[in-house]
């Protein structure tokens, strides 16, 4: 029979005690979550302009200065300024702010025919048509020079920018309601004075004018202020922030617009001002308490209030809600001129200056510093080095001679030299101090140092014999002394003691080389193949001096040594049936390059080759690559199946797997693996080439692929089990990643090229795509970016088998059960626990999925919550799923965590305890609705009620989130075990008055004994509950 009152819900939150939900007849420990006056609350946001339909290009920035504000006098601001009090001036835009406005002026690419008033024609002027990004884009100018002989823009007040000669597009933006007369005053005055020497009259002559880099309006609402400022580091950009005090009213904050045709939020957050034929954005807002001297990020947007009104919706915030950072560009630029140029590959020094190396068909390459300033050939290497900021070069330098010059690997020691590597058949390819004068083959390798400065050769040298050499990575150690690998076809110089001494044919063998600091002698050289065709791509060496070396072979007698896969795994190729498939190699030699530490071939049946390899302090070796095959080896796998891109984490004996796993968007499309490199915590960071649509991405920079290739970003956690984050990078022509570095401080560097002429740029020495539709190799411009650090510790985290039955924690969960996740900064910082904070059913008559900021999604569907805290959540896991094992990923705002998988089984028994560990005195009650327990027992022979969750399906079946309608029961047997003697319950099913809760009705044998503590067990299934106890008299 089933009981006419069922009314209990159990939910284990241990960390804070019992919390016991009733129908009002008990309540377990009541949670109190410490509360005090928050911080001020600033609301931010950065004004972006987007292109308009007239132009496709980025416009380069003219300008690094940082952003400044001074005082409006008629020489500043013009003779009609009218009531503006401060003017700025970025690449791009003029900014006036008067009392109740903030006009900004953005001038157009193309700007319209204008008449030569005073005898010299306005500079023109360009607005900055990059792409719909979430990352700082500076508003830009092609070629535009502020004017100072006359009024800014030819005459840009507020009132003269709409009818300028040059071709504006203005946005005037008000605050509805606000305070019609704030005290507005310039802040941090910079060291800078601007002087006015404009005509012959001294009277009218303005000079000493102040300059400040910030400007505050003070009361613009009750307790709110408003500063405008530019960002630090990032040369003209313009931000605005609300500054609400406690107690003051943010959504008291209404902007309007005045002129827009349209306001819209687009997916990312950003605002669209649609005016004349022009798209402007208006960054998403960061929004964030400082804390303890750090910005803690708050969940917000932009909310449409009515006709060219903006608000803001703010998640509630909390002082002790955690750091969140966004991962989005700190600067991306092109490199390049007309003509193809590629970037093959990256290195990052201390100081955070990037070295970026590749080719280029360019004649007009941009060069500074440089050892060799003028191209030599048709195609050249260039070495380039920008500064930390990615604003400008440090310099720049062509490489080579009068054939071809092809660079792809590129290494930094501790004092900034340079070393390259790549492959010529120039006969006059620039050498200095060199262990090889000359070329001696039809091609050769060449191995180069520059000096920090880029401005001389500290040593350049061929490296080949009478064959065809190609190198492809470099490496260099603590001593100077350079490793790099490719491969040979011919006499390639051996050293003796070489551990292989011989060609062994087959096309061709890899070669292993280490020059001596100056370049004058080899340390060692040697063969590394077998019989089939074999290459070297990649190259790492650790603080022991030991050799790395990763690629592809298709030889079956590749040389092998404590391998984790001694044989070879390739198939036959659709490509060429006469040979096998290639498998990657993995190799480690000792110093002297006489030995294999170890040796291991990685593949399937199918095409894989290596691409790039890393190595930890402690020696474990990563490697990044392609596979085509479906049995590629993988092991703690973060993604177990497809094909494309792979990631593989070797232990230090080259004997296991740490982690080998898939990566890619899977289907027929194929996601290539270029470059890798590794923090210090063990975290991957890996670049490549996607074609999928489907690429994971995880607090992604760019979620959606922008054309037919993009390159992609991602970093895997330590245990590759998670994506820290994973991105797309391009824009709407062909983007190929190849090569990355990481800095002490986990920021990224990445290098490739692109065709795209919107490809996002940031912070940009370069901001145009310079190649005007010339694509020579297919190649574009080369691209440079750098991606901040994304910690693990600033993300929603979900712990090491975090995911748990609620009422028994154990680690597997059953469809419909009530499931417990454990981690950090599980919510926006907010709490709703019962019976004060409750879960509500939306309108569909189904639990809300979200709560407290956060949602979680299981299988990639979100999933009802019960309960939230920091540390814990409460879900529902979905009634209709199947399989073994499942996802589990939880949002909060636009952050999400790195994905867990838990095991799913058929039913999964708990019973809910009232000590909400899983263990001691069971869930009971009696039928009057009271608990059983030592005070109130219950009496051999009587009918109780016990609580659990995860007992399977029901039927009639049940929705995820939904109440059951009438009784749903269990369709699997059950039974109980209540001290020692098994008996069958009167009815299994759920409780009517929640979800996902099952009710058990039972009697007590007639001949239980009396004691606090009678053991309880439920089994169904063949599969028994966590152990419990019932008070009986």
């Amino acid at each position: 029979m089933r009981s006419g009152r069922a009314s209990v819900l159990l939910i284990g939150v241990p960390t804070l005690g019992a919390l016991l939900i009733l129908s009002g007849d008990l309540s377990g420990s009541r949670i109190t979550v410490p509360r005090r006056n928050p911080p001020p609350l600033v609301a931010g946001s950065a004004i972006q302009p987007l292109p308009g339909e007239a132009s496709r290009k980025l416009i380069e920035s003219y300008g690094k200065l940082p952003l400044s504000f001074e005082p409006c006098v008629e020489a500043s601001c013009g003779s009609d300024a009218g009531p503006a009090r401060f003017v700025s001036r970025g690449p791009g835009y003029t900014l006036f702010l008067t009392p109740t406005e903030a006009v900004l002026a953005l001038r157009k690419s193309e700007p319209r025919p204008i008449r030569q008033a005073q005898g010299k024609p306005q500079g023109s002027g360009g607005l900055n048509p990059s792409r719909a990004r979430k990352q700082a884009v500076n508003p830009s100018s092609a070629g535009f020079q502020p004017a100072r002989s006359a009024a800014p823009l030819g005459g840009a007040t507020p009132q003269a920018a709409e009818t300028a000669a040059l071709h504006t597009t203005v946005l005037r933006m008000k605050l509805a309601g606000a305070n019609p007369a704030p005290r507005i005053i310039g802040l941090d005055p910079l060291p800078g004075k601007s002087n006015y020497f404009l005509g012959n009259d001294p009277a009218k002559w303005r000079t000493n004018v102040s300059n400040y880099s910030k400007v505050k309006y003070e009361a613009v609402y009750p307790g709110i202020d408003l500063v405008f400022y530019g960002h630090p580091g990032e040369p003209g950009h313009l931000e605005y922030d609300f500054v609400v005090a406690p107690g003051a009213d943010p959504n008291a904050i209404c902007l309007s617009f005045a002129g827009a045709d349209k306001l819209e939020v687009n997916a990312q957050g950003d605002l669209l001002f649609h005016a004349s034929g022009e798209e402007l954005h208006l960054r998403k807002p960061a929004v964030y308490q400082e804390v303890d001297g750090r910005h803690l990020e708050i969940y917000g947007g932009y909310s449409l209030k009515g006709m060219n009104e903006v608000g803001f919706t703010l998640a509630a915030y909390d002082p002790h809600r955690p750091l969140v950072i966004d991962p989005t560009l700190i600067y991306s630029t092109y490199l390049g001129g007309k003509g193809g140029n590629v970037g093959s590959g990256i290195a990052v020094d201390s100081s955070g200056n990037a070295y970026v190396t590749g080719f280029t068909y360019s004649t007009r390459f941009p060069t500074a510093n440089a050892f060799q300033p003028a191209v030599g050939s048709i195609e050249d290497a260039f070495v380039t080095k920008l500064n930390a900021a990615g604003s400008a070069l440090v310099y720049s330098t062509y490489l080579g001679g009068g054939g071809y010059d092809f660079s792809d690997g590129i290494a930094v020691d501790s004092s900034g030299n340079a070393y390259v590597t790549g492959h010529t058949n120039s006969t006059n390819f620039p050498t200095a101090n060199a262990f090889q004068t000359a070329k001696s083959g039809t091609q050769n390798a060449f191995v180069t140092k520059l000096n920090a400065a880029g401005s001389a050769l500290v040593y350049s040298t061929y490296l080949g014999g009478s064959g065809y050499d190609v190198a492809y990575g470099i490496a260099v150690d603590s001593s100077g002394n350079a490793y790099v690998t490719g491969f040979t076809i011919g006499n390639f110089p051996i050293t003796t003691n070489a551990l292989q001494a011989a060609y062994l044919g087959g096309g061709a063998d890899a070669f292993v080389t280490k020059l001596n600091a100056a370049g004058s002698a080899l340390v060692f050289s040697t063969y590394l193949g077998g019989g089939g065709h074999d290459e070297g791509r990649g190259i790492a060496v650790d603080l022991s001096g030991n050799a790395y070396v990763t690629g592809s072979t298709q030889s079956t007698n590749f040389p092998t040594a404590s391998a984790f896969q001694a044989s070879f795994g390739g198939g036959t190729c659709q490509t060429d049936p006469t040979l096998p498939c290639p498998d990657v190699f993995v190799s480690k030699l000792n110093p002297g390059g006489s030995a294999l530490l170890y040796s291991t071939y990685l593949g399937g049946s199918g095409n894989d080759s290596g691409s790039g390899i890393a190595v930890d302090s402690s020696g474990n070796a990563y490697v990044v690559g392609t596979t085509h095959s479906a049995n590629f080896p993988t092991a703690n796998a973060f993604q177990a199946a497809g094909r494309g891109a792979f990631v593989t984490k070797l232990n230090v004996g080259g004997s296991a797997l740490v982690y080998s796993t898939h990566l890619g968007g899977g289907g027929s499309t194929i996601d290539a693996g270029s470059g890798i490199a590794v923090d210090s915590s063990g975290n991957a960071y890996v670049v490549g080439t996607t074609f999928s649509t489907n690429f994971p991405t995880v607090n992604a920079f760019q979620a959606a692929k922008g054309s037919v290739t993009d390159a992609f970003v991602t970093e895997l956690n330590a245990a590759g089990s998670a994506l820290v984050y994973s991105t797309y990078l391009g824009g709407g022509g062909t983007d190929v990643g190849s090569g990355i570095a990481v800095d002490s401080s986990g920021n990224a560097y990445v290098t490739g090229y692109t065709t795209s002429t919107n490809f996002p740029t940031a912070n940009a020495f370069q901001a145009t795509y310079s190649n005007s539709g010339i694509a020579l190799a297919g190649a574009g411009d080369a691209f440079v970016t750098k991606f901040p650090s994304v910690t693990a510790g600033t993300l929603p985290l979900i712990s090491p088998d975090g995911v748990k039955n609620n009422a028994s924690y154990a680690l597997t969960v059953a469809p419909g059960a009530i499931a417990a996740i454990f981690g950090s900064r599980l919510t926006d910082g907010t709490s709703c626990l019962p019976p004060s904070c409750n879960p509500r059913f939306g309108s569909n008559g189904r639990l809300n999925t979200t709560m407290a900021g956060a949602q979680v999604k299981v299988n990639g569907t979100p999933v009802p919550i019960f309960y939230s805290i920091p540390g814990q959540l409460g879900i529902q896991i979905p009634t209709e799923l199947t399989g073994s094992s499942a996802t589990v990923q939880v949002s909060v705002g636009s952050q999400s965590s790195p994905t867990v998988t838990v095991q799913v089984e058929p039913v999964s028994p708990g019973i809910f305890t009232f000590t909400s560990d899983g263990k001691g005195a069971g869930a009971f009650t009696h039928v009057n609705g009271s608990p059983v327990t030592q005070q109130n027992p219950a009496h051999a022979g009587e009918l109780v009620i016990l609580y659990a969750t995860g007992l399977g399906q029901v039927t009639p079946s049940v929705p995820t989130g939904a109440l059951p309608g009438g009784a749903s029961a269990t369709v699997t047997a059950t039974t109980l075990t209540i001290d020692n003697i098994t008996v069958r319950p009167d009815f299994v099913g759920l409780a009517g008055c929640c979800v996902g809760l099952n009710q058990v009705n039972v009697r007590l044998p007639a001949n239980t004994r009396s004691a606090s503590n009678i053991p309880v067990v439920l089994t169904i299934g063949g599969v028994a509950s966590n152990p419990v106890t019932i008070a009986v008299q």
